[in-house]
């Protein structure tokens, strides 16, 4: 995003009249001066800046506060140093017109941040600031960021400032920041823990963010990827320059873009990510196959442009999962080795041929029904052997239902006859005359 681009069209990127006149033009508030910027050591405009006295540079902060037309201010090549720079915000304590800021390539350190920290408080309509090449490091950068909590910055440049370590308030980030640069600094793993809590929750507008050339390794990359499981935000993620990333770690950012293992794996895969920059050329080729179908949608769809988005993510199951070789590739880099088909369930195989005859032609659908044939022919055997135990249970009811009809009459049988014993209840005839006979008169 060039956020510093907002000219009149009587103005170039550097002053080209003398430097004097810029400066009256901006006491004059004229309405045509919207731009500052003394250029590089071969312009005029730059020596007489040099030359500027503390005064100087204190009644110029006064002068650009009281303007209500400025939008940009450029000061790089190292005009700024801490001392000019405290001057200068001295009475540049706000502006209500400044939306881009540019003061990178200078020479001044966490102190010179900390003069312009009640500028960044409260200039509401500041959108870009770029402080890179300026040796800030860490505590310049948490100071400024904390500063600008409260702002309506949707750009952030830090490249090259010698930050080692973030301290971001997940309560009190910026809430229009979109667009994050940290190229050639010292982040780590615990720098990766902090700029998570930018992608984190349904809130992040986080656009893009630029990691290159840090000392980024497989752990920052994980916890990069967690945060990014349910990111629906950010578009943009360049990670090149990171010597600690592996192979793995390379690995994992693709399984982000495109989990192969199943469909369902690919469908809840990350599909925000349009721009994805790793420096393993085997992965970043496949990283651009598993996003190209996303490159065609503009920035900022729509919510409720839900059929595009669904459109984009079928393409995605398509090309990667239903065309053989393509999906081989895929599936070697992460270690699945099973057919995307076995684990399809077999009623809605049909649809899946389907789309591959439409998309990928007979070639690819004659590798798609070779592949398939084992699970269709096993449906149709377990229909078939479901059949025949259903029947088999048929008849095994029937035995028993005749089983339990025959035990049930031989047990009614011998409780007859022994009822038919107790029933009695007296001796016989016999043997009662000869018990008599052996009585006592």
């Amino acid at each position: 995003m060039d956020y510093g681009s907002d000219l009149s069209s009587d103005e170039s990127v550097f002053e080209l009249s003398s430097w004097d006149e810029a400066i009256q033009r901006i006491q004059r508030n004229d309405p045509n001066k919207r731009y500052i910027a003394p250029g590089n050591r071969n312009n005029d405009a730059y020596r007489d800046v040099e030359r500027m006295t503390d005064g100087e540079w204190e009644e110029l902060g006064r002068d650009i506060s009281n303007n209500t037309h400025l939008k940009t201010m450029h000061f790089s090549h190292g005009l700024l140093n801490d001392r000019n720079l405290s001057f200068l915000f001295r009475n540049l304590t706000m502006s209500c017109s400044l939306k881009y800021l540019h003061l990178n390539d200078n020479e001044f350190s966490s102190n010179g941040v900390r003069s312009m920290v009640p500028f960044l408080q409260q200039s509401n309509n500041l959108k870009f600031v770029s402080l890179a090449e300026n040796n800030i490091q860490s505590e310049g950068f948490n100071m400024m960021f904390r500063a600008l909590r409260d702002s309506l910055i949707y750009e952030l440049n830090v490249s090259s400032c010698g930050i080692r370590s973030l301290e971001i308030d997940s309560d009190h980030i910026p809430r229009r920041l979109r667009d994050i640069t940290l190229d050639t600094n010292c982040i780590n793993t615990g720098g990766c823990r902090e700029l998570a809590k930018l992608l984190k929750g349904g809130n992040s507008i986080m656009r893009s963010m630029r990691l290159r050339n840090n000392k980024i390794d497989d752990k920052g990359i994980e916890i990069l990827v967690d945060a990014l499981q349910g990111n629906t935000s950010l578009g943009i993620l360049d990670v090149r320059g990171n010597s600690d990333i592996s192979k793995s770690g390379h690995i994992m950012l693709l399984t982000l873009v495109n989990d192969i293992s199943t469909i369902e794996a690919t469908l809840q895969s990350n599909h925000t990510l349009k721009v994805l920059e790793v420096d393993d050329d085997e992965i970043q080729e496949h990283i651009n196959l598993a996003t190209r179908g996303m490159l065609s949608a503009r920035w900022g769809i729509p919510d409720c442009d839900v059929e595009r988005k669904e459109q984009e993510i079928l393409w995605k199951v398509v090309q990667t999962q239903l065309h053989s070789e393509t999906r081989a590739r895929f599936a070697a880099l992460q270690g699945v080795y099973h057919s995307v088909y076995s684990v399809i369930d077999p009623r809605f195989l049909p649809e899946y041929l389907a789309e591959v005859d439409e998309f990928h032609g007979q070639g690819e659908l004659y590798i798609a029904l070779k592949s398939v044939m084992s699970e269709l022919f096993s449906t149709v055997n377990r229909k078939e052997c479901i059949r025949q135990q259903v029947a088999s249970c048929s008849q095994q009811i029937g035995y028993y239902f005749k089983r339990r009809r025959e035990l049930k009459s031989q047990l009614e049988a011998i409780e007859a006859a022994e009822g038919s014993v107790l029933s009695a209840g007296t001796e016989s005839p016999r043997i009662k005359r000869r018990r008599a006979g052996y009585q006592t008169p």
